[in-house]
């Protein structure tokens, strides 16, 4: 089982992947009014609709509100939430809450801390690079500062961030639950020694084969 285990991650794609904005994909959200870097507009906030190049599509979250989403297909390379500073506690903000969003304006609330968290490492929406307006949806406002103070101290893993391989000031880096056929991908090329990877294993599992007969 080890040898094949062995030959599965020596086999794993080895190709950067696509990702496409698909508004046709349903999703909830809410437009928020938000002050960033001293610059008040408002922001679609909530889950952004996305199909991979092989057509699976996802919900996904925005992990970087400076940038806005690119609407042709980006490559990005799948990142485990521990490859990012913030990773764990969104990773456990989503694990907790992505579930039992029903409605536009608790995607916007999620979405919210999120930002938070990214950009003023969660210090609330009163100080920061990243701040309410007095317009701002206050029932939206109330349940994002409440994520914010549970998901302090909190990390988790099993969510997958989607970064853009020409650099996060070329597209969104999103995150979430994705296909399982993207969570393992490696978009480098192999290495020589992952051949020699894959042949050891090849021969490792023909001589098992031959102790077994």
């Amino acid at each position: 089982m080890k040898v094949l285990f062995a030959i599965a991650i020596a086999l794993s794609p080895c190709f950067g992947i696509t990702m496409t904005a698909d508004g046709s994909i349903p999703s909830l959200y809410q437009v928020i009014g938000l002050s960033l870097d001293g610059n008040s507009t408002n922001y679609y906030a909530g889950q952004i609709g996305v199909r991979f190049d092989d057509g699976s599509p996802a919900l996904l979250f925005c992990a970087d509100p400076l940038v806005w989403l690119r609407s042709d297909a980006v490559t990005v390379t799948p990142v485990p939430a521990s490859g990012l500073s913030f990773g764990p506690r969104l990773a456990w903000m989503y694990s907790t809450y992505a579930a039992s969003v029903t409605q536009g304006w608790e995607a916007a609330a999620l979405q919210l801390a999120a930002w938070d968290v990214v950009l003023d490492d969660g210090n609330g929406f009163s100080s920061g690079r990243l701040r309410a307006r007095s317009d701002t949806d206050a029932s939206v406002l109330a349940r994002a500062t409440s994520i914010l103070a549970a998901s302090t101290g909190q990390s988790s893993g099993g969510v997958t961030f989607f970064v853009p391989e020409l650099g996060p000031a070329y597209s969104q880096t999103l995150f979430g639950l994705s296909p399982m056929a993207y969570v393992f991908t490696v978009t480098e090329t192999p290495e020589p020694s992952t051949y020699w990877l894959l042949g050891g294993g090849l021969l490792a599992l023909g001589a098992w084969r031959r102790r077994r007969a």
